[in-house]
């Protein structure tokens, strides 16, 4: 069920601190949900303070099924919480509510506790995609991955009630279970697969690594795909776009999850009221070679369907194509998410200047194009953004060529703008791909530089907090774990160290608080931190250091 916010805004009078409880801090995954609640509270003026739940050092392919520790550090400092899936375990969950500030869930687990609980459309999307494999002629549909967490669970039993739709008995030996939700367990089992014969024709996978795991195994043993197993994923990750063939995914917009999170935070933190009931957000199928079909295309569940720009089926999909081909997590500028205005007003900008040669003749102004590739940057395109307007803009040029009356002298026109397209939308595209690369090498030299003073024996001492990166350096403070629990698990925490060019956090050097207290108001709330647009981090486990960290943005490594 889709839940609603009460009336009643009440617009917040002071710049509040939103805290993210997140298993870890980066990835595709949980950097695009902290990436959506960064963005979408610093739209509203507010602040974040994401605080990692599993150590920091702990092998990332191999999570324990639980969080280490007990309480988490920074609740003292928030007002109000996003937890992300099983970033805290549910017998503490009711503890942390016990704060007594605002509380979401994003994609937990059932609890009894009576608090607003944010998922992708898991069923919807699912639906769209194995719905897609029945029309490409498939009866035998498998199912790979593990069904340990709430989204996973929808998938699968979303599988199945989409193939009892129509008619298909889900079998036991199509399910093939993994122990993770990575490469290697899709690998695994597809060699379980193989040796099962290869008893489907199409394999629905939960994510999209377990099915790049799964497809190269099935590559390696010989097998042609699509043509022997047609393979379609869920996550729409960077790394499918790169496979051979590429691969078919749901796109469940991970950053518009962390969005969905804090508006209802906000709204609780205003006073209206918001249902303690399941929020959900919806999921695109996108579709190329891995499910059988020979062109990339978007295909919206019914229910989310965009808004059509006439009977074209090329203008639909270009419209379809705004929604799933952009929006990709920011690496500058505002971190505005597209809105529905500015991706309407880019498809415009892709098809007047068609329409105009065709009426007219008319070619558009260096201004015009300037002003589209600007537009398709601003929209934040993924990595594969380009070459699927490709196959787009040669569609609508090929419908608006066919609908030119016989004796049309604007043919040539015609041509000549697509192409112009083409040329606007490829520098449109490449901006933000160089953005990110520069961002990429940023940050590679950041981390060395922070290695590089860690590893010297002479000069300042660590906890002077030299080590922090120039480029992002700004108010920081280091606390050391003293062993010591002020309330159970609650342990205690030392501030050691501190940077700050005013003077006026030197203070806290030697005070002590519960770790849930950590980091301290006087970091989170200085002037310094205020005016800054950069997120805040800390780290929490067994051995490891609460601390700010080096990166300015929540981003996949």
């Amino acid at each position: 069920m889709v839940a609603t916010i009460r009336r009643g805004h009440v617009p917040l009078s002071a710049r509040r601190t939103i805290g993210v409880l997140s298993p870890v801090v980066g990835g595709f995954y949980f950097g695009g949900l902290i990436a959506g609640v960064v963005r979408a509270a610093r739209n509203a003026g507010h602040r974040v303070v994401a605080v990692q739940t599993y150590p920091a050092g702990l092998d990332r392919e191999r999570y324990p099924d639980e969080p280490l520790l007990e309480v988490p550090v920074a609740l003292g400092a928030v007002d109000g919480i996003v937890v992300i899936a099983k970033a805290v375990r549910h017998d503490r969950l009711a503890s942390v509510q016990g704060w007594g500030r605002p509380l979401v869930l994003i994609s937990e687990d059932e609890t009894s506790m009576p608090v607003p609980v944010v998922v992708p459309d898991n069923a919807g999307g699912v639906r769209a995609a194995v719905t897609h494999l029945i029309e490409h002629g498939h009866t035998k549909i498998g199912f790979v991955g593990n069904v340990m967490q709430r989204d996973l669970r929808e998938r699968y039993a979303a599988y199945r009630e989409t193939l009892t739709e129509h008619g298909i008995e889900p079998r036991p030996e199509w399910f093939f279970d993994t122990a993770d939700n990575h490469e290697q367990g899709g690998a695994d089992a597809a060699g379980r697969f193989l040796a099962a014969g290869s008893p489907t024709t199409a394999m629905f996978a939960v994510t999209d690594r377990n099915a790049i795991g799964f497809t190269r195994t099935l590559r390696a043993s010989g097998l042609v795909l699509p043509r022997d197993q047609a393979v379609i994923g869920f996550d729409h990750t960077d790394s499918g776009a790169r496979l051979s063939p590429r691969l078919s995914t749901v796109d469940p917009h991970h950053d518009r999850l962390g969005e969905l999170a804090v508006a209802l935070l906000l709204a609780k933190m205003r006073g209206e009221e918001v249902e303690p009931a399941v929020h959900r957000t919806p999921a695109t199928l996108l579709t190329r070679e891995s499910c059988g079909c020979g062109e990339t295309a978007a295909v919206a569940p019914e229910e989310a369907a965009a808004p059509h720009l006439g009977a074209s089926a090329a203008r639909n999909r270009l419209r379809l194509l705004a929604d799933v081909a952009f929006g990709g997590s920011p690496v500058s500028g505002s971190g505005r998410r597209p809105t529905d205005d500015a991706r309407t007003t880019w498809c415009h900008g892709v098809l007047d200047p068609l329409l105009a040669a065709a009426e007219r003749g008319a070619i558009p102004t260096p201004t015009t194009l300037t002003r589209l590739a600007d537009l398709s940057s601003a929209l934040q395109p993924h990595p594969e953004a380009l070459e699927q307007l490709v196959g787009v803009v040669r569609d609508l040029e090929a419908e608006t060529l066919d609908a030119l009356a016989p004796d049309s002298p604007h043919p040539a026109a015609v041509r000549r703008v697509a192409t112009e397209l083409l040329l606007a939308l490829t520098k449109g595209c490449v901006r933000p791909l160089l953005a990110r690369s520069g961002s990429l090498e940023r940050t590679i030299a950041d981390q060395y530089e922070v290695d590089m003073d860690l590893l010297r024996g002479k000069g300042a001492s660590p906890r002077a907090l030299t080590w922090l990166p120039r480029a992002v350096r700004g108010p920081a403070c280091l606390g050391l774990w003293v062993g010591r629990e002020r309330a159970p698990g609650d342990r205690e925490v030392e501030i050691v160290g501190v940077y700050d060019t005013s003077g006026t956090l030197t203070r806290l050097i030697g005070s002590r608080s519960p770790a849930s207290q950590f980091p301290p108001p006087a970091l989170t709330r200085s002037s310094g931190v205020g005016g800054s647009d950069r997120p805040f981090y800390t780290t929490d486990a067994a051995g490891d250091l609460p601390r700010r960290p080096r990166a300015s943005s929540p981003r996949p490594p």
